[in-house]
């Protein structure tokens, strides 16, 4: 079997370590941008053991989400866990209410990263509030990081006008010259300078 390479790009590890100064961070780009992989390496490089759920396009991923993170909440506080799993997901006021006061309770310890992958499959304006309250909280050491190939249903820009939010976008994403070049020559050996220079400049 053939191995698999990756080109290192500390370049990105240092644009998604601000994911620590935010209590939401939200990377978006289209479909082979790599944003997956991107944050997986920044998650090996740091030798983090995140909270990491990825919600699927079919079947009802909120409750699989709740159900997933509830789980994670036992293991750090069994009595808060069992507490939010009866709750369930609600996006009503008093509902949401009793959850982030729950949770406000929990010990998170220093970095506790929460990346919801496929964001962009979720449709349920209850998850969308709940974690736009969560934000909103700031609650100590919790850090949500949405993947997402589209913001338009994530209310966030009072959070952003709040610095409670923090952007990553295709730019930041997109490979530079210098990572183009890097990639031409681990992916084929002995490609010529002027080859690399067309490379650059056909793919922007």
């Amino acid at each position: 079997m053939k191995k698999t390479k990756y080109l290192g790009r500390a370049r990105l590890n240092t644009i998604l370590s601000a994911v620590y100064d935010y209590p939401l961070t939200i990377l978006e780009a289209p479909m082979g941008y790599g944003k997956t992989t991107a944050v997986k390496k920044f998650i090996e490089t740091e030798k983090l053991t995140p909270f990491w759920f990825t919600f699927l396009e079919s079947g009802n991923p909120e409750t699989a989400f709740w159900n997933k993170f509830t789980d994670e909440i036992i293991k750090m506080d069994s009595q808060a866990g069992l507490a939010l799993k009866s709750l369930g997901l609600s996006a009503g006021a008093p509902q949401i209410d009793k959850i982030l006061q729950i949770l406000s309770n929990v010990t998170f310890g220093e970095k506790f990263l929460m990346v919801l992958d496929d964001y962009q499959y979720t449709r349920d304006a209850r998850l969308n509030k709940l974690i736009l309250q969560l934000a909103q909280e700031e609650l100590d050491g919790l850090h949500i990081l949405l993947v997402t190939r589209d913001t338009s249903g994530i209310d966030f820009v009072e959070l952003l006008s709040k610095g409670l939010c923090c952007i990553i976008s295709r730019q930041h994403l997109k490979f530079t010259e210098p990572e183009i070049q890097d990639y031409c020559r681990m992916m084929v050996d002995g490609i010529s300078d002027t080859d690399l220079s067309k490379i650059c400049e056909y793919t922007d």
